[in-house]
């Protein structure tokens, strides 16, 4: 198992995305330098930093954010529902979405699916709409 099937490292990976300043490219850029959320944590401001767009601000609420609690509950959440959380780097995370440029980060997905023959349904929406989106 890799780390994107991990539930620790996947909590981790919740809590990355709600710092201000990191977003989905953001994160593709943290996981590409570091190779998993664990890793990013065991950081260094000035590690951080060097990457483009991230401050030393972001980079403190980058270390910070390991202690939050929102990756566990989203994680107990899912389970709750019989739902997994699938990422661009996890096996199971549809092919012809990763190959977007954009592709999304998380997938909350329910159910099983054969993503290479069966036809899917997917609702697609943010966590944080902006106010013209609600």
């Amino acid at each position: 198992m890799g780390w994107e099937e991990s539930l620790e490292e996947q909590k981790l990976l919740l809590n990355l995305l709600r710092v201000d300043g990191i977003g989905p490219a953001r994160l593709r850029a943290l996981i590409n330098r570091f190779h998993q959320p664990s890793a990013i944590l065991g950081g260094s401001v000035a590690e951080l930093s060097k990457l483009a767009g991230i401050t030393p601000e972001t980079a403190s609420a980058i270390l910070e954010c390991g202690s939050s609690r929102f990756g566990s509950e989203q994680i107990e959440k899912l389970g709750s529902e019989s739902a997994v959380l699938l990422t661009p780097w996890h096996r199971e995370y549809p092919e012809l979405l990763r190959r977007l440029a954009d592709a999304p980060v998380c997938l909350f997905m329910k159910g099983k699916t054969d993503w290479k023959t069966a036809f899917s349904l997917a609702i697609v929406g943010t966590r944080r709409p902006s106010e013209y989106g609600r």
